[in-house]
């Protein structure tokens, strides 16, 4: 299984637009998730958001080893979770 490093970027304007720091927080991590224990074997990430308001992540990308993955228009509702996980998974 690949290494995963993540990183969370957000375009200066992306991220003015998007909140406060620390609103968004990776809640939950799944690097490696075999052998499963009763959860389907997919790697995945949990963002939290800690604020009181929804926040686009519209402009706001994941890097995963090198390459970049950038979010739609998504919105995480306040106290809201997210999670990011591969398209064919």
């Amino acid at each position: 299984m690949n290494k995963i490093v993540i990183t969370l970027l957000a375009l200066l304007h992306g991220f003015s637009m998007a909140g406060n720091y620390g609103d968004i927080v990776i809640s939950e991590l799944m690097p490696d998730p075999s052998p499963s224990t009763g959860m389907p074997e997919s790697e995945y990430i949990e963002l939290y958001n800690r604020s009181d308001k929804a926040i686009n992540l519209a402009g706001w990308k994941l890097k995963v080893n090198d390459k970049l993955y950038p979010f739609t228009s998504t919105e995480i509702v306040s106290k809201g979770y997210l999670l990011v996980c591969p398209k064919n998974e």
